[in-house]
């Protein structure tokens, strides 16, 4: 099960992280996301309401919570090197 977290949080990082870099190319802004109602957006916003989803099941956060919308875009941001601190912080799991 940890493995199998670490895995599905790592890809969802990853996925977020080169919509971002793909914003970035075509919008030239550093760090972008792309808006709401594009085609990136739209995947990107989506990714992001799985991150939460999972998170809720995990960690028992209610969904739209202040804290548990906070974990997600930390998530979002992370290197792919920090989640399994990450799980470790939030999800009170060794992994």
């Amino acid at each position: 099960m940890k493995e199998q977290m670490q895995a599905y949080l790592e890809y969802a990082n990853v996925a977020t992280t080169k919509i971002r870099e793909i914003c970035h190319i075509f919008g030239g802004y550093d760090e972008s996301t792309p808006e709401e109602g594009t085609l990136l957006g739209n995947v990107y916003f989506c990714i992001g309401e799985m991150i939460s989803l999972y998170l809720a099941l995990i960690t028992g956060k209610e969904m739209g919570s202040d804290e548990l919308n906070d974990m997600t875009v930390e998530l979002m941001f992370l290197d792919k090197e920090e989640i399994e601190d990450f799980i470790k912080k939030y999800c009170d799991l060794s992994v």
